[in-house]
């Protein structure tokens, strides 16, 4: 069982669609709809942190996107990369899929942005970039998204993102977070141990949400690690263009 946090952005220098009046709507109208959605969506988007974990053998990784520019000349590797390196050892032969179930808020898209960033890397870059298996993130349906098991759907399009509701619903509350996560020994999962703030929006803290989720998966009866290596915040390198 894999869990995964994860933060996107919009990518930078992105090819924006042509927009043209419409009786509806304004060109203008259209283009700041698309922009206010475009850090949230395959192909516009990109990563810029990912934590992910394994619950069986209680490892993981933490890649960050670091923060300002790369020396001149060069460029940092995608957190989509890396993310997809310390997958590949879940892969199970070139015709079948993710040997694993993923959870986390939202899998499927992070799984979608992962095999198109990981194409496009490879085609940019074939002697240093790996593809992202088709069968981890087209193929794959084996993912459980957490929110749905807090959310039926049609309470989810009140409720939006902010889940004070359903965390009060399973008694975890600002008090109690800290006291199950230490329960758990996060700390020795990643070093992050932040108290959280509620109304909590995933997608934001990466850490905080696998933490979240694993919290959660503990109590809907999964089985969670009672020990684990703590996993080192690994930021991209630098390489050659």
């Amino acid at each position: 069982m894999l869990i995964v946090g994860y933060r996107l952005r919009q990518r930078p220098q992105l090819v924006l669609p042509e927009f043209t009046d419409t009786p509806r709507k304004k060109a203008e109208a259209y283009r700041a709809e698309f922009m206010e959605v475009a850090g949230q969506l395959p192909y516009s988007a990109e990563f810029e942190e990912v934590a992910i974990m394994d619950t069986v053998k209680a490892v993981g990784g933490h890649f960050v996107l670091p923060a300002g520019e790369p020396p001149a000349g060069k460029r940092f590797r995608s957190v989509a990369c890396l993310a997809n390196e310390w997958l590949l050892k879940y892969w199970d032969g070139p015709d079948r899929s993710l040997d694993a179930t993923l959870f986390g808020f939202n899998p499927k898209l992070f799984l979608k942005v992962l095999g198109l960033a990981c194409a496009e890397e490879h085609s940019l870059r074939p002697q240093r970039e790996v593809p992202c298996p088709a069968g981890f993130w087209w193929g794959h349906s084996d993912y459980r998204d957490i929110l749905s098991a807090l959310f039926p759907e049609p309470l989810e399009k009140y409720y939006g993102d902010d889940l004070r509701v359903p965390l009060l619903r399973f008694g975890l509350t600002q008090e109690t977070w800290s006291e199950e996560l230490a329960a758990l020994a996060p700390e020795q999962l990643f070093a992050e141990h932040v108290k959280v703030r509620l109304p909590y929006v995933p997608g934001v803290n990466p850490v905080l949400d696998l933490q979240l989720t694993l919290v959660l998966l503990a109590r809907l009866g999964f089985p969670v690690p009672k020990e684990a290596t703590p996993p080192p915040e690994h930021a991209p390198e630098s390489i050659a263009d």
